[in-house]
């Protein structure tokens, strides 16, 4: 396979990438206690949030109600 001599085999990185590459590994660096204590209180905070009741049930017929004309 004939590759071009104009391709680089190490491209520099975009700085999107560098940027999400930094992040992750301060996250994998931090300590397990402090990122599990970070998630609980984040757990904590969705908690206090009221939550959505469950979706009103649709009829699959045309009507309202599921009675024939």
């Amino acid at each position: 396979m004939l590759y071009h001599a104009s391709m680089k085999s190490n491209p520099k990185p975009s700085a999107e990438y560098t940027n999400f590459e930094n992040a992750m590994r301060a996250i994998m660096r931090a300590p397990k206690a402090e990122v599990n204590r970070v998630l609980a209180e984040e757990k904590a905070e969705r908690a206090k949030m009221p939550r959505r009741g469950p979706k009103p049930k649709i009829s699959t017929s045309g009507h309202a109600s599921g009675e024939r004309d």
